[in-house]
């Protein structure tokens, strides 16, 4: 029997269920999670759990809003049971003792830099041509056979014991589709009046030379970063108040970034949709300036293709509305699977150090998920 406590905040008739306890040890994550699903690392202990089968909704509480990266499809998907808000150690060990060592595998293909060449020598003539400031052009890898439940769930549990504290573990799937990622980027996190957001751009491998304070000092990795700055400060100064925080160096799993930390007071209420069509992309994935806008990227190698790769997913629960960046992520749709990884070029940009960057990312995530590294990551 399923136990759950019924709380009513004093003064209200809405009720809050809080799912800590199975009074016969029944597994949360159940066969209709598999098939359709979603998580995300809600706190530094719980993660919240949205069951499916999905259905299209309009201004609940409790709902998934998934997105393209070029936002021209969208789904406002409601679970069909209340969200659970579990312990992240419960929601690990239910993980481990389902996934029983499972592992995925397969035989992965490319980067192509050859056309990764191609699209930084068109999007450096635009900079040069004074026509933008900087864009991200993106490189993918692939590889056939989506990941079982179990394999999933062995994703799932490295994604968790191998994100740092400046990582979001997150997954969202439906039929035949889907992404499991831990992303450093949050658009945005909403709860009551408060927006808080980040810049996140510039990025360095950590190895045995790494130094926090030659980052910092980095003329093009911060030129890139302060693009991001900029770009977000004036799209928050529409919704109230920005306060901008030091820029400081975050250390993920073989990578640092540098990141600004961002907070806007609202003036008034403001919908997920709203902020992620303000906010969404930054320069970050996008181009600078905004104006220019994204839809000449598309004839970008992987750009058309991309999907949800750098798009936001946003998970409403009650009062908070948190909006995350797909990145480093692993995506799936039938039977193939794709690793995405991109990077800003500006004028300072020189190929061969941003096809380094591409392939530390793409190292990143395959470390990340506990994947076997190819040949070509090494």
């Amino acid at each position: 029997m399923l136990v759950y406590l019924r709380i009513y905040p004093v003064g209200t008739s809405k009720e809050l269920r809080i799912w800590d306890f199975d009074v016969n040890r029944r597994r949360m994550l159940t066969e209709a999670w598999f098939r359709q699903g979603a998580f995300v690392g809600w706190d530094e202990d719980q993660v919240l759990v949205f069951t499916g089968p999905w259905r299209p909704t309009i201004g609940l509480n409790s709902r998934v809003l998934v997105q393209d990266f070029f936002l021209s499809t969208k789904k406002a998907l409601a679970p069909s049971e209340m969200p659970q808000l579990v312990p992240r150690a419960r929601f690990l060990q239910e993980l481990l003792e389902y996934s029983r060592g499972a592992a995925y595998a397969t035989t992965w293909t490319g980067p192509d830099l050859t056309q990764f060449a191609e699209d930084f020598r068109n999007v450096q003539g635009q900079i040069q041509r004074e026509e933008i400031e900087k864009a991200v052009p993106i490189t993918c890898v692939t590889g056939s056979g989506a990941p079982t439940d179990r394999e999933r769930a062995g994703l799932m549990v490295s994604l968790f014991q191998k994100s740092t504290s400046a990582q979001t573990p997150y997954g969202w799937w439906a039929e035949g589709e889907g992404l499991l990622g831990s992303t450093p980027e949050v658009l945005f996190d909403r709860n009551d009046q408060r927006i808080h957001t980040m810049a996140l751009a510039g990025t360095v491998a950590v190895d045995a030379h790494f130094s926090p304070d030659r980052f910092l000092n980095n003329s093009k990795e911060f030129r890139e970063h302060v693009l991001v700055i900029e770009d977000l400060v004036q799209q928050l100064n529409r919704l109230g108040p920005v306060h901008k925080s030091p820029t400081e160096v975050v250390q993920l799993t073989g990578l640092a970034h540098l990141k600004t930390p961002l907070t806007a007071l609202l003036s008034q209420r403001v919908e997920s949709e709203d902020l992620v069509r303000l906010l969404h992309p930054t320069p970050a994935l996008g181009v600078f300036p905004r104006s220019v806008g994204v839809r000449w990227m598309q004839d970008l190698h992987h750009q058309k293709q991309r999907g949800l790769f750098g798009a936001p997913l946003v998970f409403d629960f009650e009062q908070r509305s948190l909006g995350l960046v797909c990145i480093r992520s692993f995506f799936w749709k039938a039977e193939q699977v794709f690793l995405y990884a991109g990077c800003g070029v500006i004028r300072q940009s020189q190929m061969e150090l941003e096809q380094r960057e591409l392939l530390h990312k793409l190292r990143s995530i395959f470390r990340l998920l506990g994947l076997e590294e190819p040949e070509w990551s090494r």
